[in-house]
């Protein structure tokens, strides 16, 4: 990959791109089903399950330390050839793809059912969409900005969450350690679908400043995530109980819908609002990735055909985002998105790794 100012980010920036990446709208429902399957152990399944990320990131690290310099869709191509490699990159692109939209339809639920009950879904799809598009075309420099900006807004939405402890009830975690073994397996494999974001780290390991930071910089955004999920797992826990959970459709939001903030007394919104604008990073990630693989796969130049190409697979993610009919259609559809994250963020890199190995490579490409 050449080197472009308006595609390079530092490791801190990546920290905060994998954080956006990460943090969609799973954190909104993960307490009610992580607690669904473990109970009051849900924490202990959520700890578990940042495992699978951490082997993520270790196997993308070590296929980007072989191949330094190159995107996914350069590694697929080197060791498949310019035809698989690119019936490949498609499937990956693809995958982008439908993450975004499935974050851009969570967020459009929230809003539709929260803030804007009248207005139609693809109308609120489609704000977000123009927003996702405009903030993508600027490119992964601008990102990286964006990213950390919104998180520290993020932070402001969660301080809202410390007001219902006021409410919790310690024994709703008691006793420690009393769920099934098997259900905090099962509980962990759902938690590691929560971590999908780590997938973009495919597309910009070469866009690092400081590579030999990457593998730090990820552990610091995997700790980080790990420790929001925690945080709103656990005060969820012990304000509803893992029994009562199961009747919370989204447990976060009903938390705050229960305080009120001096001045604009409706907590709910307040931290919507905050939501609203970081839940949509995503989005602009996943945008960003897609375009720029689909730049790559068709061998044009990333400063001409980048911005047009952001803006026609936008449309495809609005598209995507508003054909599910209802929220069980949606919900289906959030959940074969999360079963191929694990292919494209393990299967993937291992079996590239694999391929590269037998074919003996050497140690550095690109």
């Amino acid at each position: 990959m050449k080197s472009n100012p308006r595609f390079l980010i530092t490791s801190k920036q990546l920290i905060f791109v994998i954080v956006g990446c990460t943090l969609g709208i799973g954190y909104l429902t993960l307490p009610r089903e992580i607690s669904a399957i473990s109970g009051h152990d849900a924490w202990i399944s959520i700890i578990i399950g940042s495992i699978v990320p951490l082997l993520s990131l270790s196997l993308i690290a070590k296929l980007g330390s072989i191949f330094p310099s190159l995107t996914i869709v350069e590694i697929l191509e080197v060791l498949l050839g310019r035809f698989t490699g690119s019936l490949l990159s498609i499937l990956v692109i693809a995958y982008f793809l439908n993450a975004a939209a499935v974050v851009l339809r969570g967020m459009t639920e929230i809003v539709s059912t929260f803030i804007l009950p009248q207005t139609p879904m693809f109308i609120i799809a489609g704000l977000f969409s123009i927003t996702a598009w405009y903030s993508a075309k600027r490119g992964l420099k601008v990102l990286g900005r964006l990213n950390e900006i919104m998180f520290y807004i993020f932070l402001l939405a969660l301080a809202v969450l410390l007001i219902p402890l006021m409410n919790a009830d310690v024994t709703n975690m008691l006793p420690v350690f009393d769920a099934n073994p098997l259900d905090l397996i099962e509980g962990a494999a759902d938690t590691s679908f929560a971590f999908v974001g780590i997938g973009i780290l495919l597309v910009v390991y070469p866009m690092v400043t400081r590579r030999e930071e990457v593998i730090k910089a990820g552990q610091t955004a995997i700790g980080i995530v790990l420790t929001i999920y925690l945080f709103i797992t656990v005060i969820c826990l012990l304000v509803f109980g893992s029994e009562s959970l199961q009747y919370e459709m989204w447990p976060l939001l009903t938390l705050a819908k229960t305080q009120e903030i001096p001045v604009l007394q409706r907590g709910d919104l307040f931290v919507l609002i905050l939501l609203t604008g970081f839940g949509i990073k995503p989005v602009i990630n996943f945008v960003f990735a897609s375009s720029f693989s689909l730049v790559q796969v068709l061998n044009q130049e990333e400063e001409k055909y980048y911005s047009p190409l952001a803006l026609i697979l936008t449309i495809v993610v609005f598209c995507l985002s508003i054909l599910p009919e209802n929220i069980l259609s949606f919900i289906v559809y959030q959940n074969l998105v999360g079963l191929i994250s694990p292919v494209i963020g393990i299967g993937l890199p291992a079996v590239l790794l694999v391929i590269g190995w037998l074919r003996k490579r050497g140690a550095t490409y690109g």
